[in-house]
């Protein structure tokens, strides 16, 4: 298999998320910026396997040609 392709979309939800870490950290994380910071990371998850998907598909669609 090869190296997955993560798409500029994805980069840019890590780089929101290690934003808010950074931005909530300074002042402790209340219950609300917890709940924030869990959004984000799904979102990044699904960003992330929705990526890997599409290499994946694309493998397939090589093998079968």
């Amino acid at each position: 298999m090869k190296r997955v392709t993560i798409k500029s979309g994805s980069w840019s939800k890590v780089f929101g998320l290690v934003g808010k870490l950074v931005r909530y950290a300074k002042g402790g994380f209340t219950q609300v910026e917890k709940m924030d910071l869990v959004i984000a990371l799904l979102e990044l998850i699904g960003s992330i396997s929705d990526d890997i998907q599409e290499d994946i598909d694309g493998e397939r669609q090589e093998k079968d040609k």
